[in-house]
């Protein structure tokens, strides 16, 4: 399991460290149709994602000046893209909601074959955090995604959007942010909850 330490990738066929066809047209298909504000990547996209390579080790990365006393930073974490590698989304100061000041990061976990990302959440001060093998496992479908009011974004900024976690009891809504473009890349492709094996999964969001 990788909770934030280097982790060397297993040894494999070259073969292995790309992803299916099936999944590849997953990810494509999802990319154009978020592109073209379509049907929710949550209901129409729910195809098994399988990630078989171990995560880089996470990169280390210096906070710039904290814009206020109330935002608390966010580390950056790998993602996985639909060309079949890591990509790297890098940290930055986030508000966070109401009543949940800690954040919980984002975590790599080993799961069933597969390497699953599973999402950062915010909490309360005090409130125990289960560990990653207990946020992984999800038997319940989550709720609709929440509509989120977009207004106009600063130049060479796109917006994340929002999504559910889940806190290892309940499903929690992680609210979107605007973030500068990485250069190199041109657009954030959303990610996306899938049912696999009587278990919901967590697609992380990329960019492209």
């Amino acid at each position: 399991m990788w909770g934030g330490g280097a982790v060397a990738a297993k040894p494999m066929e070259e073969t292995e460290m790309k992803l299916s066809r099936r999944v590849v047209a997953a990810f494509t298909a999802l990319a154009t149709v978020v592109a073209v504000g379509g049907v929710s990547p949550q209901v129409a996209y729910a195809q098994e994602v399988r990630v078989i390579v171990a995560p880089p080790a996470p990169r280390f990365e210096i906070p710039g000046a904290r814009p206020g006393p109330y935002h608390v930073w966010q580390a950056g974490s790998w993602r996985w893209g639909a060309e079949g590698t890591y990509g790297w989304h890098p940290g930055r100061w986030v508000l966070p909601p109401q009543g949940r000041t800690v954040w919980v990061h984002d975590e790599w976990v080993s799961y069933a074959g597969s390497w699953h990302l599973v999402p950062g959440h915010w909490t309360a001060v005090g409130v125990p955090v289960p560990t990653v093998q207990q946020r992984v496992i999800v038997s319940s479908a989550p709720p609709a995604d929440v509509v989120e009011e977009v207004g106009a974004l600063p130049v060479g900024h796109a917006w994340i959007r929002g999504h559910y976690a889940w806190d290892g009891v309940r499903y929690v809504w992680t609210p979107g942010h605007t973030m500068a473009i990485p250069e190199g890349r041109a657009a954030w492709v959303p990610g996306h909850w899938y049912e696999a094996g009587g278990h919901w999964f967590f697609a992380n969001g990329y960019w492209r």
